[in-house]
């Protein structure tokens, strides 16, 4: 399969893609190994769920409190500084470049980015090198794009 169709009639997120990507046979444990080489802490929580008659995979991005020993919040309600909110762009184009990851994981992660990074510029009417990311530069929205570039690279997804 080097083709994927997604029909997302009402919107998708990361984490959601990522449930899918599972669903349709990526393997959990060399999702988290290549994930492992962002060096970010963070843990995946994947669960079942049932949406009317639907059901798939549920991943949710769990990242460490900090102050709380071996605490952890899922990333959607996990708010502030310690949870890496706030990063810039080229921030994190240089994590993502010193991460082992394979180089078509790399490139299309970075690509990601960028086009997050220019239409964040033209919607804010700043220059590129001075956007600042929020929340897609959390480490939740890290791991849900590079995850799923992973996962679109593990399953021979070209388009």
């Amino acid at each position: 399969m080097d083709r994927l169709h997604l029909d997302v009639f009402s919107g998708i997120a990361g984490n959601m893609f990522l449930g899918a990507l599972l669903d349709l046979g990526l393997s959990r444990r060399v999702l988290e190994e290549d994930l492992a080489a962002l060096g970010v802490a963070h843990r995946l929580k994947v669960s079942r769920v049932q949406r009317g008659a639907l059901s798939g995979r549920y991943v949710d991005v769990r990242v460490p409190v900090e102050g709380k020993r071996g605490r952890t919040r899922s990333a959607g309600s996990a708010h502030g500084a310690s949870q890496g909110h706030g990063r810039g762009l080229r921030s994190i184009g240089r994590q993502i470049e010193k991460a082992k990851l394979a180089p078509a994981v790399r490139d299309r992660a970075l690509e990601v980015f960028e086009a997050l990074g220019v239409a964040e510029a033209r919607v804010h009417g700043t220059p590129l090198e001075k956007v600042h990311f929020h929340e897609v530069g959390a480490v939740d929205a890290i791991v849900d794009i590079v995850g799923a570039c992973i996962g679109l690279h593990r399953l021979g997804i070209q388009r």
